[in-house]
């Protein structure tokens, strides 16, 4: 940095010395002189400290009679030949820029003229006529009272065309066939004539093969609400994205957070660093997205993609089967065993598990379930979570309990009508036969779920109807329509119809404050499911009208002992964009488990603790804290794995798949690298009582699956 003359007065006096005539030539000579010896005595001489700095500020400081003096000095020949080459060489580098400009231009023109030719060679294409329109009429009946010139403009008809209609034409699928049942046998009742209105005109079939249901869509409800989704991918299985979440990492010097940020993967954490490394609280509350994401990719012959795997979510899909709490809400496991890939470290884990809310005598239900089917990125997410939460459900209902199931897309079909717990299998069939149309109409599925929820048979005349429509959101309804159907929600809520609605996400204004008043008139509520597991817990709340919590502010928190224990490392639950809450609710017969892979020390006693594991939790009517504690000791962990406690066997193979399909660290860093085919082999060496549990069962057919998938390439499924 230029710092102003410290010594101005000496400058001062040694430009008023006068200079002898011939000194300044003389002084040009010596300078430019070459002496040999000269530079060599130079070369040789220390130069003072503050020389250097002394000569940098004389410089760069102003001096107009040393630039008068420099200008008579002679410039040596080779300087003055580079300074003379200098704009050659810019020139040449001129030329070059210059060229590859114009060959750029030539290429870009030349691809303008070939897409003009491409363009006029489209264009002289002969051109098919338009074909006619038809008029679809969505009226039945006479106008209602309340129905004016410009609404019934909009509902009156919509134009479609025949080039259309084959993806937009409705087919008309027939119910069902469900077997007859023992009460059922015997001629059918002839029909008594009826009058029909705007919610019992679905439940017959007019004469001249005419459905009401599938050929048209009752003015009452209209066609508001039906809209056509833009810029929306057609496949949640490519779409899904993971939202990763987890537990922040420690702050202190201990923790290696180097090993988080370059492979994204918790590092084993020395118990001797610090005093709160040896506290872990590991949330309890866990979905299973990225597993039901790896299933899907399975099925279709690839694997997933590394970053959508997260190894909690591979836990939380297998049924360990904890031992069932007897007194308490919640029970508290510790289980420990030889890991299988690492020589003298052991795999510990720790489960809790909830107790199962006994069902109270109850009236039958017709529950009727009205599932959106439009293509969508959450399309085939809603209809897993059915398909599973169906299963459960029909092993939980009564021998009296009625199933109709609805779709809706651009219209409404019925699936099924008054099926039994019995009819699973037939209601899975027919799950997986509903199509993907383009088009929303929650009007025409909320009509003929109403009309089937009002029909009473002789055999289910005692049978109280329930609606829950499972949507991500209904369409942002003009508010005439909003309103009508409010009040014909609040009509049928007087009836004794209630509506419920599960969204698989919360669902963004104004569709969320539209889903909220629609419940509002219905006498229902809006529940969030993000699973088959809450699914199923919410329809059986829906259904038996009891609160299915256990316990609430369930904390479950490992101490590990640092005589005993040297290292450990969380399998999971790395930290994202959010965070997971320590304290969650525990609904009916839930479970949560977290697994460590931990090193001991050498010389250890039976009777020494290596960990001890604590849950706490808040009763949900008395408000009281209660809180169960687990140790595991030395003595406690089994010389092989297949000695092992078969919720321990169970969580080895579904944390090992995870950390292989992430691409996790450290299943390279063995004497034996981790694979996938390792993986099924060690599916060979496990306890075959494991085999007897379906959960994992349909596990392990996917690690199966996993060995003849092809590697993740990026870009999806191609």
């Amino acid at each position: 940095m230029f710092q102003p003359n410290p010594h101005p007065w000496i400058d001062t006096q040694l430009r008023g010395v006068p200079v002898p005539e011939g000194l300044a030539q003389r002084l040009r000579e010596v300078i430019l002189a070459d002496d040999a010896g000269l530079d060599d005595g130079l070369r040789n001489v220390p130069v003072p400290p503050r020389l250097c700095g002394r000569l940098r500020l004389s410089v760069a400081e102003d001096d107009a009679g040393l630039d008068a003096l420099l200008r008579d000095v002679p410039v040596p020949y080779r300087v003055i030949r580079n300074l003379q080459a200098t704009p050659g060489y810019r020139l040449q580098l001129q030329r070059i820029a210059g060229w590859v400009a114009a060959a750029s231009l030539m290429l870009a023109i030349g691809l303008s003229y070939f897409g003009a030719a491409m363009g006029f060679l489209v264009a002289g294409l002969p051109v098919l006529p338009e074909p006619p329109t038809e008029l679809a009429w969505y009226m039945a009946g006479e106008l209602l009272p309340d129905a004016s010139e410009s609404s019934l403009a909009i509902v009156q008809m919509e134009v479609l065309s025949d080039s259309g209609r084959g993806s937009e034409e409705l087919v008309a699928w027939p119910p069902v066939e469900l077997s007859q049942l023992a009460h059922d046998a015997g001629p059918p009742p002839t029909p008594a004539p009826y009058q029909p209105d705007e919610f019992t005109m679905f439940a017959h079939r007019r004469p001249g093969g005419l459905d009401p249901l599938l050929d048209v869509t009752s003015y009452r409800w209209g066609v508001f609400g039906a809209h056509e989704p833009f810029d929306e991918p057609g496949s949640w299985r490519e779409t899904q994205s993971i939202r990763p979440r987890g537990i922040p990492a420690p702050t202190v010097a201990g923790f290696n957070s180097s090993i988080l940020i370059r492979y994204g993967v918790f590092p084993f954490v020395p118990t001797t660093a610090d005093e709160s490394l040896l506290t872990v609280s590991v949330p309890l509350n866990v979905g299973t997205d990225s597993f039901e994401l790896a299933r899907h990719s399975v099925a279709e012959g690839r694997l997933p993609a590394p970053g959508d795997v997260r190894t909690e979510e591979f836990l939380a899909a297998v049924d360990y089967g904890f031992p069932k709490p007897s007194a308490r809400a919640v029970r508290l496991s510790l289980f420990g065993g030889p890991s299988p890939f690492l020589p003298g470290a052991i795999m510990l884990q720790s489960g809790v598990q909830a107790a199962e809310i006994a069902s109270a005598p109850r009236p039958p239900v017709h529950l009727v379930l009205v599932v959106d089917v439009s293509s969508g990125n959450r399309r085939e997410h809603r209809l897993l979570m059915l398909r599973k939460a169906m299963a459960d459900l029909c092993r939980w209902l009564g021998s009296e309990d009625r199933i109709s199931l609805v779709a809706f897309h651009r219209s409404a079909e019925v699936i099924a009508e008054r099926a039994g717990p019995d009819h699973s299998g037939q209601l899975q069939d027919a799950l997986n036969r509903i199509p993907a149309q383009a088009a929303s109409n929650p009007g025409a599925g909320l009509s003929a779920a109403y009309a089937l929820a009002g029909q009473t048979g002789e055999a289910e005349r005692t049978a109280q109807p329930l609606i829950v429509l499972l949507s991500d959101g209904l369409a942002d309804l003009p508010i005439g329509a909003a309103t009508r159907i409010q009040r014909h929600l609040s009509e049928a809520a007087a009836e004794g119809i209630r509506l419920h609605v599960v969204a698989s996400r919360p669902a963004p204004e104004p569709l969320n404050v539209q889903l909220q008043s629609f419940v509002t008139a219905g006498a229902g509520r809006v529940w969030w499911a993000d699973d088959a597991r809450q699914l199923g817990w919410v329809l059986r709340e829906v259904v038996s009208g009891q609160p299915q919590a256990v316990a609430e502010n369930v904390r479950m928190t490992l101490r590990f002992d640092p005589r005993t224990t040297r290292f450990y490392r969380l399998l999971g639950h790395e930290p994202g964009v959010k965070t997971l809450e320590p304290g969650c609710v525990l609904l009916s017969s839930q479970s949560g488990t977290a697994l460590f892979d931990v090193h001991l020390r050498q010389g250890l006693n039976a009777s020494d603790v290596l960990a001890t594991a604590e849950v706490t939790w808040r009763e949900p009517g008395s408000g009281r804290n209660e809180r169960e504690t687990a140790v595991l000791r030395r003595g406690d962990l089994p010389a092989t794995l297949i000695e092992s406690a078969l919720p321990l066997q169970a969580a080895i193979i579904a944390a090992e798949t995870g950390e292989l399909l992430r691409g996790s660290v450290y299943t390279q860093l063995r004497p034996r690298p981790g694979s996938l085919p390792g993986v099924v082999e060690l599916l060979d060496q496990i306890d075959t009582e494991l085999w007897q549990n379906p959960s994992f069962c349909d596990f392990a057919e996917v690690v199966k699956g996993t060995v003849k998938a092809r590697p993740y390439r990026g870009g999806g499924a191609k």
